[in-house]
């Protein structure tokens, strides 16, 4: 298999969709709507069938669950034709995004400074840190109660006070990185770094060979520290989202 798509299968396991269906190579991701990446047709392979017959049945299953039906096109995968057709039928351009990738080595066995804590605490830290009310994020845990066994919650604490926080899965010797956050008071000044950094320890530690992360590209704090921490521009991918749901 394709080492990219060996990271877009880790990728949908370690942020698992309610429902995926593998349709004549596109996956179809249903989760009731919470993030784009977890409710979207995946193009994995180029369209060999009738394109507007296969469109018409991914409009038809995102229909039937009351959403817009969302496409996640990968810059791997040489289909031009899908692109240009579906932004002739409407469908917008949305969130152009990096994968980032790095391999991990001995370099780093570093010594932890994280706290790892079971899913719940570290939801209803994720949700302070954010300013977002935990009721709220049903679909949020519900995700997240889906992960692989080898995945880490952790908290960045500074004088006892949660100042940082993320979650990061291992699937198949792939490491994963999600939810990333740190107070709006602190940042900027290293804590998100230091998190990460601690995180690929983590993961090295696990037995992880491979680390990746997915970033918006407008987002270029983000992408700045992700490359300053050893991550390399993979590929990109894009969204197309109907205008309406019909």
């Amino acid at each position: 298999m394709n080492p990219l798509t060996d990271i877009e299968f880790a990728s949908y396991s370690s942020w698992q969709a309610f429902e995926q269906i593998d349709y004549f190579g596109w996956i179809i991701r249903f989760a009731n709507g919470y993030t784009k990446r977890a409710n979207s047709v995946n193009a994995l392979t180029p369209s060999n069938a009738n394109l507007p017959a296969v469109i018409q049945h991914c409009e038809s299953f995102y229909r039937e669950r009351r959403q817009p039906t969302i496409f996640r096109l990968l810059s791997f995968v040489d289909d031009p034709s899908l692109d240009s057709y579906l932004a002739d039928i409407g469908y917008k351009y949305l969130d152009p995004s990096l994968v980032l990738y790095q391999k991990l080595d001995s370099s780093h066995n570093q010594p932890l400074s994280l706290i790892a804590v079971e899913q719940k605490l570290w939801l209803h830290t994720y949700c302070s840190i954010a300013g977002i009310d935990l009721r709220t994020q049903e679909n949020h845990v519900k995700i997240l109660s889906q992960v692989p066994k080898q995945s880490l919650f952790a908290i960045l604490e500074e004088n006892g006070q949660p100042i940082a926080c993320g979650m990061g899965v291992i699937f198949n010797n792939y490491f994963g990185i999600f939810d990333i956050i740190t107070q709006q008071q602190s940042r900027n000044k290293g804590y998100g770094a230091r998190l990460i950094t601690n995180m690929l320890s983590w993961a090295w530690i696990a037995g992880a060979q491979d680390a990746y992360v997915q970033v918006v590209a407008a987002n270029a704090p983000a992408v700045r520290l992700y490359e300053k921490l050893g991550y390399r521009r993979l590929y990109n991918y894009w969204y197309r989202i109907q205008s309406s749901i019909l």
